[in-house]
């Protein structure tokens, strides 16, 4: 097995160097933008000796350089760069909606290096919002780390890394959000706690003792709504940023820099785990197996990746911010941020209870956003304006 501390190869830590070829343009200004292939270049960023890829994908196509840099707080420092998203055809245990496709994310940002903690729910969401508590205190701390907050719908994810923005108040200016009370005469205490709209939340309006709950809408600022990777405070990350903190440079299906045959895609038969027993959590691995699997274990009990992020495969899936769409394109594309409304919301990394097929850094699917289920957390981020 390759270990995550292979070398990386030196690349070029300004954005600028992306484009390598004269053919390969970038418009900074337009998201989405399709960028001229020039000539075959080296491969991206891999995990240690020669990988295969395609040529019509890597041209001018580059991770950079870069070490974990995580600090005291919990947050690690991810680099501007470019990546081949979704898994190539022959890759196994792939799903048939990841096809592959370049982005470039212009802009640096941070992610949580856990999964956000249900005591840290508790801080921002219960209190400074005076959300509802919903906490699972089943759900004990070891060796430090507390275990993911879990059993929460996208738009209390989405109001914990908001609420994270806030002091006094829910008109932060580093705010992704205006957030609109509706026009219902009556409190949303009474209705245990639920709101006609998915993008609607049942807080305070203002961070003071016995303040009336009601049900509040969350819009994203007209300025950051072709961007969200314009706005200067916490958030949920996009699918995007998530599968490249995943990546962290690499190619291969896992970010441990190893493919799963297909024998290993599913169950838990004998051996079946040992691909992803050192980077997931899950039920086929001690100490997991041994464990109440009604919630996520203890954060931090697995390998992280190269960029010090710890549980991207397993233990909860995760919530982004994109809506869902079943097919992402073939262009290469800057900052995408998926479309502008849909259905379901998208959910990456797995759960416990999955297998290798879906700790891959392509697995992705997509469900309602109001539903809650027990092993589905979040982690936020925050873009990064300042070198």
């Amino acid at each position: 097995m390759r270990r995550l501390t292979t070398a990386i190869p030196t690349l070029p830590l300004l954005i600028a160097t992306l484009c390598v070829q004269p053919a390969c343009v970038l418009d900074w200004d337009n998201q989405g933008t399709s960028i001229d292939d020039g000539s075959a270049v080296d491969a991206v960023v891999d995990s240690g000796g020669p990988i295969e890829v395609d040529a019509t994908m890597d041209v001018g196509c580059k991770t950079p350089a870069h070490d974990a840099s995580c600090d005291d707080g919990g947050w690690c420092k991810i680099p501007a760069g470019c990546f081949v998203m979704g898994s190539p055809d022959a890759e196994p245990c792939r799903n048939t909606n990841e096809n592959q496709h370049r982005v470039t994310l212009k802009h640096r940002f941070e992610m949580q290096r856990y999964e956000t903690s249900g005591p840290e729910f508790l801080d921002h969401f219960v209190i400074k919002l005076g959300g509802l508590n919903k906490y699972d205190s089943a759900c004990t701390a070891s060796e430090g780390h507390s275990c993911p907050m879990n059993n929460l719908t996208w738009i209390e994810a989405l109001a914990h890394c908001d609420a994270i923005n806030l002091t006094d108040s829910l008109d932060a200016e580093t705010s992704c959000y205006d957030k609109e009370p509706n026009q219902y005469e009556k409190s949303c205490e009474d209705k245990d706690g639920v709101c006609p709209k998915d993008s609607e939340l049942c807080i305070c309006m203002k961070n003071s003792p016995g303040c009336k709950r009601v049900c509040v809408e969350y819009k994203v600022k007209e300025i950051y709504a072709e961007n969200i990777h314009d706005c200067p405070g916490y958030r949920l990350p996009t699918e995007a940023e998530w599968e490249y903190a995943y990546r962290a440079g690499t190619v291969e299906a896992l970010y441990s820099g190893e493919h799963p045959t297909p024998a290993q895609c599913d169950g838990c038969s004998t051996g079946d785990n040992a691909i992803v027993g050192d980077i997931a959590q899950h039920y086929c691995s001690p100490p997991i197996q041994n464990e109440n699997q009604n919630h996520p274990g203890p954060s931090g009990r697995a390998l992280p990746n190269r960029w010090g992020l710890y549980d991207l495969a397993g233990n909860a899936a995760e919530w982004t911010f994109d809506n869902y769409q079943d097919i992402a394109g073939s262009t290469w594309v800057i900052d995408p941020q998926g479309p502008p409304s849909g259905s379901r919301r998208t959910m990456r990394g797995g759960t416990l209870m999955e297998n290798a097929r879906e700790f891959r850094a392509a697995s992705r699917y997509g469900i309602s956003p109001s539903t809650r289920y027990k092993l589905h957390g979040f982690r936020c981020v925050k873009s990064n304006q300042n070198p």
